[in-house]
């Protein structure tokens, strides 16, 4: 067995052990918990790759908690692999490889967005496998890998520049093969932005929207602060390596590979997008840009990494503790409470509004065990003539749903523009 097989390995397993306490917490979370809300209900605004897979998987006799993050789980270890098979391809050598999967791999991003259910790690699973695909001159795979970006998160839409770029650079291939490609992005993306309502539209802009007293300046040094904590530090590092590396290999046009440019491309539509968010709606979510910064990983030695990588796992340690000891975080946002204040900053205005956690220790709390809390609210609603659940809050509602094991069951959050219902909506309903 090579060398490079059994770091990867390694690497893969211990990507997986820091994980473990994140799957293994006994509740869904509010996030969960809507989305397989969503998985019953579909809702094309939210990740419908993640809503089908999650039905899918429900179908695996598993315990349910396992059945729910299951989706990340495969997703984030197939990450891993995608990346270092793309790296491959951009003749990035083989010890900057293995550091750059390191990064990626023991950062505090894949250890939850890699084991608690979310659309992240399926968004870079699409990525990569579109640029794989595009160096592989694999037409119709590559645009049906861009469209599913699209369907994994709305934010894939990013991948679109670079698919149509890969199109017209192969406008010299078969008609049929050209045209095909062409129609499956179409149809892919159509597919969800013909489900895409205004009162959709304007509730994702209110997602991580800071208050406007915050100040753009204050809201900058915020987004690099999540970016530096969420992504850890050696993925941010091999980003500014990597432009750097960029900025003298585009000095000769015609050194940079047509995979450099698919990857550069998505870069600047990631950072564009995302830097006019923040410009214009004051949107702050790090996990946004970070699906971006390792497509430019730099061929340099790994030894500039090993700090980084080091201090990456100790921050996914940090965000262990904050789920996995409730307790403990309470204690320590009493002793910091820079600390304590920081959760409603980053959550933006929305769940201020629609949503009653205002801590790390709340958000923690709602991965424990919610069956007896649901029990006794059962015990006092006629469940049988229930059909919907009215609440301010979306994600306790979602909970208790899915606690209750009522599919059928729909939600109405009055303040809430994604779950708001009209008598047009409730008499429809009632029909069917």
């Amino acid at each position: 067995m090579k060398r490079e097989t059994v770091l990867i390995s390694i690497i893969v397993f211990i990507s997986l052990l820091l994980r473990l306490p994140l799957i293994m917490l006994p509740g869904a979370g509010r996030d969960e918990a809507t989305y397989a809300y969503w998985s019953q209900h579909p809702e094309a605004a939210y990740s419908p790759l993640l809503q089908l897979f999650v039905k899918i998987f429900s179908w695996i006799p598993l315990p349910e908690i396992f059945q729910l993050r299951l989706t990340s789980i495969i997703a984030g270890t197939l990450a891993i692999l995608l990346c270092h098979r793309f790296l491959k391809y951009l003749q990035v050598e083989v010890a900057s490889r293995i550091a750059a999967i390191a990064a990626l791999g023991l950062s505090p991003w894949m250890t939850y967005s890699g084991s608690i259910l979310h659309p992240d790690m399926l968004l870079l699973c699409c990525i990569l496998a579109f640029l794989i695909m595009a160096f592989q001159q694999q037409l119709i795979a590559a645009s049906i890998f861009a469209g599913l970006a699209f369907w994994a998160k709305l934010s894939g839409l990013v991948v679109l520049p670079a698919a149509l770029f890969l199109l017209w650079k192969n406008r010299e291939q078969s008609g049929i093969t050209l045209v095909t490609s062409g129609l499956i992005l179409v149809l892919l993306i159509g597919a969800i932005l013909s489900q895409l309502k205004p009162d959709l539209v304007m509730a994702i802009a209110e997602f991580g929207r800071m208050d406007p007293s915050i100040g753009f300046l204050k809201a900058l040094l915020i987004q690099v602060g999540y970016i530096l904590f969420l992504g850890g530090p050696a993925i941010v590092l091999g980003f500014i390596a990597g432009i750097w590396q960029y900025r003298e290999i585009t000095e000769n046009y015609r050194q940079v590979t047509n995979l450099q440019r698919y990857s550069a491309l998505i870069v600047a539509s990631v950072i564009a997008a995302f830097g006019l968010a923040m410009l214009v709606t004051q949107q702050v979510k790090g996990n946004w840009l970070l699906p971006g910064l390792l497509l430019l990983w730099p061929a340099v030695k790994p030894k500039l990494f090993r700090p980084a990588i080091l201090l990456s796992i100790l921050s996914s340690v940090f965000i262990i503790s904050i789920f996995a000891f409730p307790e403990v975080v309470k204690d320590l946002e009493k002793k910091v409470p820079i600390f304590a204040a920081s959760y409603s900053v980053q959550a933006g205005a929305r769940e201020a509004r629609v949503s009653p956690t205002r801590s790390w220790s709340e958000r923690s709390g709602e991965y424990q065990n919610l069956s007896a809390f649901a029990t006794a609210v059962a015990e006092k609603v006629d469940m049988q003539k229930t059909q919907w659940l009215m609440s301010d809050d979306y994600g306790l509602a979602a909970q208790l749903i899915r606690e209750w094991g009522r599919a059928d069951m729909q939600m109405i959050i009055p303040g809430d523009r994604l779950f708001y219902r009209s008598e047009q909506q409730f008499a429809k309903d009632a029909d069917r």
